[in-house]
């Protein structure tokens, strides 16, 4: 009977060092995980900060390099633009927008067509401001801003005629351009460089090189 008590403590304790070291080995594991969160977290964080950084240092240079195009690049008031009508040049007023000229002695990037719709009177005009440029499809009869394009300051705009690319089922990224193609693009010329038609329809810009 003794040796029965006896055999019955000793496995009593076994079985409390097995759940002493099972909660142990799991304190241990969450531990470890718990650190591993940890450092996964500041990593990320490091990170984040960096490209964050990275990113503050790139918008510095690119406005510091805008900021001199801009100074450095000819630029007309609406009201040099005869041919805007009053409704457009108002708007462009209110902006405060300039329209920059990169060639002497020419009047350019003001440019009138149908660019978002078959039958509309529009003017694409870039409007340069001191710290961002755009072009902007304005409505000639209300003046409204009907939609824009992300351009740089030293583009030139042309009215690129629909019969020139009615032919295109698709954009030079493989988009399919809805048809039938019923208005004008606008070409926007990259100087020395290449031009694109840029192509609405649907609220969506279809590109196509027209030169390079």
């Amino acid at each position: 009977m003794r040796s029965l008590l006896l055999l019955a403590i000793l496995c009593l304790a076994c079985s409390q060092n097995d759940d002493q070291l099972e909660a142990d080995s799991a304190s241990a594991a969450n531990a470890i995980k718990g650190k591993f969160v940890r450092i996964k977290t500041v990593a990320e964080s490091t990170e984040k900060a960096r490209a964050d950084s990275l990113a503050r240092i790139d918008k510095q240079r690119g406005d510091s390099d805008y900021a001199v195009a801009f100074a450095a690049i000819r630029k007309l008031p609406p009201d040099s633009f005869d041919a805007l009508p009053a409704s457009v040049r108002s708007t462009l007023r209110a902006r405060g927008c300039m329209i920059p000229q990169p060639y002497e002695n020419v009047r350019s990037n003001a440019v009138k067509g149908a660019f978002t719709r078959n039958g509309a009177i529009e003017w694409a005009v870039i409007c340069a401001l001191p710290t961002s440029v755009q072009a902007l499809i304005i409505s000639s009869e209300s003046g409204g801003v009907v939609d824009s394009l992300r351009v740089a300051i030293d583009y030139t705009l042309a009215a690129y005629p629909r019969a020139a690319f009615a032919h295109r089922t698709t954009d030079d990224h493989g988009n399919s351009i809805p048809q039938p193609i019923d208005h004008d693009a606008i070409d926007v010329g990259i100087l020395e460089k290449a031009s694109v038609a840029n192509y609405r329809a649907g609220g969506v810009w279809y590109r196509i090189i027209t030169s390079d």
